[in-house]
């Protein structure tokens, strides 16, 4: 049977109109959903990993995500980011390992964990979503949190730069005896402390940690002096063999053991250069001083009142002393084993006058002032002493605006020097001693240059009256002096120079001291003098001398009555103000004291059996 075909379904065709009354898809819905998607994912995502660093995160590079704050600490620590690592400091070869806080860095773990936890979820909720999702997607590293201290960084470097600053050491040479030894030269160093801190900031501020080679800033000083090879070769040949030094017609000798502690050295450019110490060669040369050296001194000269002139009494002398500097030279230029013989520099000083100098030359035109003293009673020996000190001072010269000391022109007062025993007053009391009269001479110029007006720079009282004082003078016109301790001195302020004459009469026991030169227009007035309440002597008393024979007796102390004077010197110069000068004294009362032989002491009163005191007998 035939298959017959099935007649197909009619086809409808909608209309445009239709088509568009046909249901669209649900879009808003998706929207809606993907939304939702992206909101939940995130906050599922979140409380997935609430307890936790959010996965990607890293510390230094040390990968923390997924784990506690805790853990992550843990983490650090075990990797080596551990806050008890030491802190290694390096300068060059040197390192120096310090604890960490101790070095003024310090790594501060927790704020660091905090800050890894605080990723993706600090901020505002898209970018605290958009952190959380670039950390899972692409990671972020945390830079360790090191804490920088400057208090305790500066501190930390000081005490290092304490151990290993070290100044330049220059080359230099060194005597073992007369050996020469070496010493090389050596490079300074110092600790930069700022730089160093500026370079501990910027690790701390990278998050550097741990800290194992922070590299200090050193500045290095190289040594001024490299080269001892010439003073090593000068130091040898000079301490080869032994030196002879010559100082005008005498020698001595300076052997190598001498001359080794001399030897010192100086910079010289860059190279070392061989040097006598000069103290220390004085030292060795004060024989050769003693012997050679001598101050200059001046002519004496006598005034010739006639014709105005200088009569030269006694040339002057030239003065000498050694350079030290130029013998030390004369050292230096000794070279090798040829000639050892060092000369010795030996400088002359003129004297400030000549002999052949005038009257006019020194403005010498006339007297100033003479002033005789007495010294009647006085013993042989005092006499000499007189007459000798006098004429120590027989013919000076005084410069212009010099101060004069009589201690300084007196000289020896010895036996040797031609003084002779007789009495002085010592501590207050009469005794036997050398140069007693000296005293008659310091009191007599005293009162030339009072009369003459010039300035009294120093004087002093006698400890009790002396009736040689006393002969034709007011009481507390004496000067005594005790070499060197106590000294008479004046001011020459008459603008030139002063020519100093004396004269002793011994058949007249009279002193003379005249000042010639160019008198000041001035006058000189005394007033006085004031004498303060009289004191009397204490009573006699006699002391057994066992030096005298029995019933022998001597009067080794007169009694005075003690006092206080003053003298009073008015200078009257036109157009200045009028001028007063008070010198004073105080005498002390002294009992008489009659010596006796052992074995027979003086019935009554001691002075019953004494001869009478010659007056002024007594004292200097």
């Amino acid at each position: 049977m035939a298959i017959q075909p099935t007649a197909s379904p009619p086809v409808r065709h909608r209309s445009p109109a239709a088509d568009r009354r046909r249901p669209r898809r649900p879009w808003p819905l998706a929207a809606a959903l993907a939304l939702v998607a992206i909101v939940a994912v995130p906050a599922a995502y979140r409380w997935v990993h609430r307890d936790v660093i959010f996965p990607g995160v890293r510390v230094g590079g040390v990968a923390v995500g997924g784990r506690t704050a805790t853990e992550a600490l843990a983490r650090l620590a075990a990797v080596g980011l551990d806050p008890a690592a030491p802190v290694t400091l390096r300068t060059g070869e040197r390192e120096w390992s310090l604890a960490a806080g101790s070095s003024g860095l310090a790594f501060d773990a927790r704020a660091t964990a905090a800050e890894a936890w605080a990723v993706g979820r600090r901020g505002t909720r898209p970018k605290a979503i958009w952190d959380m999702l670039r950390a899972r997607l692409a990671g972020r590293d945390i830079a360790p949190i090191v804490r920088y201290d400057a208090g305790a960084a500066r501190a930390a470097l000081t005490d290092v730069g304490a151990r290993f600053n070290r100044p330049p050491r220059n080359a230099a040479i060194a005597f073992d005896g007369t050996a020469v030894h070496t010493t090389p030269p050596e490079i300074g160093r110092q600790l930069d402390i700022d730089a160093s801190l500026a370079r501990m900031e910027a690790a701390a501020a990278g998050g550097a940690w741990p800290v194992r080679q922070l590299d200090l800033a050193v500045v290095e000083t190289p040594p001024a002096v490299t080269d001892a090879g010439p003073a090593v070769a000068a130091a040898q040949a000079l301490l080869a063999s032994p030196l002879t030094l010559r100082a005008e017609d005498q020698v001595w000798p300076l052997p190598p053991d001498q001359l080794a502690p001399m030897l010192t050295t100086v910079a010289d450019g860059g190279a070392v250069r061989l040097d006598v110490d000069r103290d220390r060669l004085r030292d060795w040369l004060k024989p050769v001083t003693d012997a050679i050296s001598r101050t200059a001194t001046l002519p004496r000269f006598h005034f010739d009142d006639d014709a105005g002139a200088l009569v030269l009494v006694a040339p002057g002398q030239d003065g000498k002393s050694i350079d030290v500097d130029g013998t030390a030279q004369q050292i230096l230029a000794v070279d090798g084993l040829g000639d050892r013989l060092v000369r010795a520099v030996v400088v002359t000083t003129p004297a400030a006058v000549a002999d052949g100098a005038s009257a006019a030359d020194l403005g010498i035109r006339e007297l100033i002032r003479a002033e005789t003293s007495h010294f009647r009673g006085s013993a042989p020996e005092r006499i000499h002493n007189v007459a000798l000190a006098a004429s120590r001072f027989d013919g000076l010269l005084i410069p212009p605006d010099a101060v004069f000391s009589f201690n300084a022109h007196i000289g020896d007062i010895s036996l040797e020097s031609g003084f002779k025993k007789a009495l002085i007053i010592m501590d207050g009391a009469t005794a036997d001693g050398v140069g007693g009269g000296v005293c008659q001479v310091s009191t007599t110029l005293f009162r030339a240059a009072f009369w003459s007006g010039l300035p009294i720079v120093e004087r002093t009282a006698h400890g009790y009256r002396v009736g040689y004082y006393e002969q034709g003078a007011p009481m507390g016109f004496d000067a005594t002096i005790y070499s060197p301790i106590v000294d008479l001195k004046f001011k020459n302020d008459t603008g030139a120079w002063i020519l100093m004459e004396t004269e002793t009469n011994t058949r007249a026991t009279a002193l003379t001291f005249r000042f010639y030169g160019a008198k000041p227009d001035r006058e000189v007035k005394l007033e006085g003098p004031v004498v303060g309440k009289n004191v009397p002597p204490p009573p006699p008393r006699t002391e057994v001398d066992p030096s005298l024979a029995p019933g022998q007796t001597k009067v080794v102390e007169n009694a005075r009555s003690g006092a206080s004077v003053s003298l009073t010197r008015i200078v009257l110069t036109p157009g200045q103000p009028e001028q007063r000068d008070v010198f004073y004294s105080s005498y002390r009362p002294t009992g008489q004291v009659t010596a006796v032989g052992p074995g027979a002491p003086p019935a009554g009163d001691p002075a019953a059996v004494a001869p009478p005191p010659t007056p002024g007998a007594s004292g200097n």
